[in-house]
């Protein structure tokens, strides 16, 4: 096998857009870094601890340094934790392609919410390196606070990403020399130049296949299958250009589950993650051709209601109610959301109109949940 690297064989922009989905589902801070020269070819949440002091002075920069080359000497592991240099825990997953060492993906700059921080270390390490105390020690107490069993999930979803990676690399690797045989194989033998074009046409068939898997983890929810943020608001930017050229009506339901902290809390992440699955379908069950369901964010989903007015998205959004109210839930037992309706003014731009959605949910939960409520018209506005 040549000496490739892993921007040789992986279009990272892709790679980049699934640490942010992951980081913005999960809230996990992800580096991937190149062996070579400990350049990062992928960086998602990076926190300020790190930006704004761990990379910025020179030798706590090369703390971070020797931290990443630790994991040389442990390839032989899918997953090791340990601390680096500089006081921050880290989980450190190797990238392996046929058998050689490609990539490391980092998982950093968050505490266990069972971990005491030992302040004094910070304190010591921000008058050994001349960082102001103060703002190192907040930086510090912005890093996200996660459960150890958060934490777990999280790692399983990013090793089964290391190994698509890893996959998706192999099978690259692959395309590249079947391509650099078949080039030698043309200049050797001009008369084989139809079977030459067959190859070609498979490996370019096979190239956009893994790339459209690559598009596809970026734009689904992981932990439901539905759209993600990021897929949402494409979606509602082509919906609102409906509603200017063709002055077509265009609602908003944003559904939240009813005290899904406590399922959390009562149940453990794993049963309220059952829970936002089973809710999918659901949902997915009460709607129409014409609707798309996505998540926005923990427990809220949002479904977009394209050639529906007001009263027909409040229709569709109480039927999902009582689905929901109805369903039993395996471990969680009852479960209720509650829901805001919002249809498209004027003027309204797509954050506008989830926060008009976001203000009917809010008062719906207010009334004592388990209720759908529709948004008020924006003031001097009509459709």
């Amino acid at each position: 096998m040549s000496d490739y690297r892993l921007s040789d064989l992986l279009d990272m922009s892709i790679i980049q857009r699934l640490a942010d989905s992951s980081f913005s589902a999960s809230g996990m801070p992800m580096t991937i870094v190149d062996p070579v020269d400990g350049s990062f070819l992928v960086q998602a949440g990076f926190s300020d601890i790190c930006s704004r002091f761990h990379q910025v002075n020179p030798e706590t920069r090369e703390q971070c340094h020797i931290s990443d080359r630790t994991i040389q000497g442990h390839l032989d592991q899918e997953v090791y934790r340990y601390p680096c240099n500089n006081g921050l825990w880290q989980v450190a997953m190797p990238i392996m392609v046929a058998g050689r060492h490609l990539g490391t993906m980092f998982l950093t700059q968050f505490w266990s919410d069972q971990e005491t921080v030992d302040r004094d270390r910070f304190k010591d390490q921000a008058r050994r390196y001349g960082f102001d105390p103060e703002a190192y020690l907040a930086a510090l107490d912005r890093m996200p606070r996660l459960s150890r069993e958060r934490v777990d999930d999280i790692i399983a979803y990013d090793k089964a990403l290391v190994h698509f990676i890893a996959d998706l690399a192999e099978q690259s690797i692959q395309v590249i020399e079947t391509r650099n045989e078949m080039e030698r194989r043309v200049r050797e033998r001009t008369a084989d130049l139809a079977e030459v074009n067959d190859l070609l046409r498979m490996e370019i068939s096979e190239r956009k296949h893994f790339e459209e898997k690559l598009r596809e983890l970026s734009e689904i929810d992981y932990l439901t299958g539905i759209y993600n943020r990021r897929k949402l608001f494409d979606i509602m930017a082509v919906e609102i250009g409906k509603c200017h050229r063709y002055n077509r009506p265009l609602a908003l339901i944003l559904i939240d589950l009813d005290h899904f902290k406590r399922v959390n809390d009562s149940h453990g992440h794993h049963v309220g993650d059952a829970v936002l699955r089973d809710l999918v379908q659901i949902v997915k069950r009460s709607l129409r051709k014409v609707d798309v369901l996505a998540r926005y964010g923990g427990e809220e989903f949002i479904v977009v209601c394209a050639e529906t007015a007001q009263a027909g998205a409040v229709v569709l959004a109480e039927k999902i109610r009582s689905a929901i109210e109805a369903a039993p839930f395996a471990v969680a037992g009852r479960v209720t959301v509650s829901a805001g309706v919002a249809e498209y003014q004027d003027g309204n731009t797509d954050a506008r109109l989830i926060e008009r959605a976001d203000a009917a949910l809010y008062a719906a939960k207010r009334q004592g949940r388990n209720r759908v409520l529709a948004a008020a018209a924006d003031p001097d506005q009509t459709r």
